[in-house]
């Protein structure tokens, strides 16, 4: 059961320019995001990084997207394959 007037950016209610701007507020919020965030397909083919990602790992937004992740960690030097061994065994980092 919902709560009474909880309505998020996905509501079939929401008008285009409200899901418009909740995806602008979005892609801000991820834009800048100090964490790096990978979005992948269900085979693991990387559909999205932020620029943080690039900052992270050493690996160029625009060399990464389309590549299977897996494959991403043999790539880089040994500290950016640290953190993309970890993010691909656990599915997250805490800290560098």
């Amino acid at each position: 059961m919902q709560p009474p007037n909880d309505r998020s950016a996905g509501d079939q209610d929401s008008s285009p320019e409200q899901t418009a701007q909740a995806l602008l507020n979005l892609r801000c919020a991820v834009d800048n995001c100090h964490d790096a965030i990978i979005i992948t397909d269900p085979a693991g083919r990387i559909e999205f990084v932020n620029l943080a990602f690039e900052s992270l790992t050493g690996l160029f937004v625009q060399d990464s997207v389309g590549k299977n992740f897996a494959s991403l960690s043999g790539a880089q030097t040994s500290a950016s394959n640290s953190v993309l061994d970890t993010v691909y065994n656990e599915g997250f980092i805490t800290k560098l």
